[in-house]
């Protein structure tokens, strides 16, 4: 009977105190839904069972941190938790949540996140804002004056109101943007802390701009105290121009282009508007066919001004071939940095080229890449080499 009060008193100690926990995650693996039910209805019922009699019994107060990862494919048809969002959402977010986390996954429909819960003091708070797969079309001025961290994938939002959502978000330093497919022209106004940006497959992007320089073609707004930039486009026909803008803090960039015309030349000045520049890593993507090799025109190559690059040290190119214009840049990159420790033609896309598994198979590349990479390393040889210090060679 000693042992059966105690354990009372304390379930009923535990089950008060839980009433109020502050973190609350839920997914399949803290939620304990079998990973071998096959059927996705009796997973995802199981997951709104256990989710809408949590949320029921927590009192509602005190919580900083809400996650929602729901992996399973749903559409609106077939799916009762798309009815419970937004009673489990209202119940939860309060004044004082730190971190908010909806990370849907869906190929029919997407949630319609209301948005006026991120209004007045519930927004205050907020620090990490993280949505994935939904719908967030704000009408009206949300102030995230603590927001740090955003990140938005496959997020439906126009461009004016993201804009008016980072004008308003003053303490933002880190942002993602991937698959936002309704942004052409991305205005990121001066935010001082902004310190790392990532935007990639934004099929519709054309413009990053900002408000005070004119529109051009490709431009990169002023952010000082931006130290990791990370760009990705599949199909960029415009050449990088000029960068007016200074990113005096820059230290790593990291670029992913396509588009079989790119001049790959034009992102030296990337190099001239970034003094502290460390570390560059460009991904190059699948066209050897159509880029002019160097073979085939092998006069008048071009050389641009040096202007000297005394912090690069890593330089890495996945993908390099006999391109033109990228043994343009590399030769450029050699001539003008003397702090240059490390160089990595890599002309494989970057993945591992054999298995480690038992079978010990590897991975095989297409015989037009195969032959190109045999040209990407007679042009190493022919070309770059020459300018190799003697240092690199070792």
């Amino acid at each position: 009977m000693r042992d059966a009060a105690i354990v009372a008193c304390v379930s009923r100690a535990f089950a008060q105190s839980w009433r109020y926990h502050s973190n609350l995650v839920f997914d399949e693996e803290t939620l304990g839904i079998s990973i071998n039910k096959c059927r996705k209805d009796e997973k995802m019922k199981e997951f709104t069972s256990k989710v809408d009699c949590i949320l029921k019994k927590h009192s509602g107060i005190g919580v900083k941190t809400l996650k929602f990862q729901v992996d399973v494919v749903y559409s609106m048809k077939d799916c009762c938790h798309l009815y419970h969002l937004d009673s489990w959402l209202y119940s939860a977010v309060k004044p004082g949540i730190e971190e908010l986390n909806l990370t849907l996954s869906s190929i029919n429909e997407m949630y319609n996140f209301p948005w006026s819960l991120l209004s007045g003091e519930t927004g205050d708070s907020l620090w990490d804002l993280v949505l994935v797969s939904c719908h967030f079309r704000p009408t009206k001025l949300i102030c995230l004056k603590s927001l740090k961290r955003l990140r938005l994938h496959k997020v439906d939002i126009l461009e004016d109101e993201l804009e008016c959502l980072l004008s308003n978000s003053f303490s933002l330093e880190q942002m993602k943007l991937g698959y936002c497919n309704k942004i052409v022209c991305l205005k990121i106004p001066c935010l001082q802390r902004l310190s790392s940006l990532e935007v990639f497959t934004c099929h519709s992007l054309q413009i990053i701009e900002s408000k005070a320089s004119q529109p051009v073609q490709f431009q990169l707004c002023s952010i000082p105290n931006l130290e990791d930039l990370s760009i990705s486009s599949r199909t960029e026909v415009v050449d990088t121009p000029m960068v007016n803008s200074k990113f005096l803090h820059l230290k790593l960039l990291n670029i992913v282009v396509g588009g079989h015309a790119y001049d790959f030349l034009s992102l030296v000045s990337f190099f001239d508007a970034s003094p502290s520049l460390e570390t560059f890593r460009l991904t190059v993507l699948l066209a050897h066919e159509e880029r002019i090799s160097i073979f085939v025109d092998p006069l008048d190559l071009r050389t641009i001004p040096e202007h000297p690059h005394d912090k690069l040290k890593h330089v890495e190119i996945i993908n390099f071939s006999s391109a033109k214009s990228l043994i343009e840049l590399t030769c450029h990159i050699l001539q003008s940095t003397r702090s240059l420790e490390r160089l990595t033609l890599d002309t494989t896309q970057g993945f591992a080229s054999c298995s480690i598994s038992k079978s010990g198979k590897c991975v095989m590349m297409p015989k037009g890449a195969l032959v190109e990479a045999h040209r990407a390393l007679l042009a190493v040889e022919t070309y770059i080499k020459p300018n190799v210090p003697p240092p690199l060679l070792s």
